[in-house]
């Protein structure tokens, strides 16, 4: 892949509200992920928070920018250049789901909602779990399950590269569900979806104290 001037194209990762560094390995850290844009010719840096950052412009300069995983609240103005940088033309990618605040009663309010509006979607206070056994984790209660994959130019190589091995598939732990608002010019198309037996538990964390079949 590259740039219309011929550069690599540039993967921005956000930092400065809890998301995993670019350095980070395991199963939560995006060192294997940065490590596979770099040998697919992407350049890929991580940028510090807008807001304490003295270079502004460095967000202009991506062509994607990634928001992975945070954990704690974004905040107005380091929300208003991302938006700022989506309207004008700029591509990003959200990683955003539920996260408890301290007294574990309800969920952080992560200062992301203005930017899932600019996509036309909503996140909803919930936590998904997948009843169906084909599309989940045969460990623990379905927070771990394998969405199904739509017909998209974004899903085209994993959905062919599934057909070729049946066992190669997407998995998600801890996830939100996701709602078209029409209150956008953009028209949002589900890439990843549950089965028809998955449903979001809005009372998660009261039935995390006591969990019941």
């Amino acid at each position: 892949a590259r740039s219309s001037s011929g550069a690599r194209p540039l993967v921005c990762f956000s930092s400065g509200h809890g998301e995993p560094s670019l350095d980070q390995g395991g199963p939560s850290g995006l060192a294997a992920l940065a490590d596979r844009l770099t040998k697919n010719n992407y350049e890929v840096v991580e940028i510090e928070p807008l807001r304490t950052s003295e270079d502004k412009s460095a967000i202009d300069r991506c062509s994607v920018f990634v928001l992975a995983g945070p954990t704690d609240p974004v905040p107005a103005e380091d929300a208003a250049s991302m938006r700022a940088f989506l309207d004008k033309g700029g591509s990003a990618l959200l990683v955003v789901g539920p996260v408890p605040d301290e007294k574990e009663e309800g969920y952080l309010d992560l200062g992301v909602a203005d930017l899932l509006a600019h996509a036309g979607v909503a996140a909803q206070s919930d936590f998904i779990f997948e009843l169906n056994p084909m599309h989940r984790s045969s460990q623990g209660f379905g927070e771990t399950f394998l969405p199904i994959p739509k017909a998209h130019a974004i899903t085209d190589g994993l959905i062919r590269a599934a057909e070729r091995d049946k066992g190669l598939a997407v998995v998600v732990t801890v996830a939100g569900s996701l709602v078209p608002t029409k209150a956008s010019a953009a028209a949002p198309a589900p890439l990843l979806v549950t089965s028809e037996d998955a449903f979001g538990m809005a009372d998660f964390l009261a039935w995390a104290r006591d969990p019941v079949a």
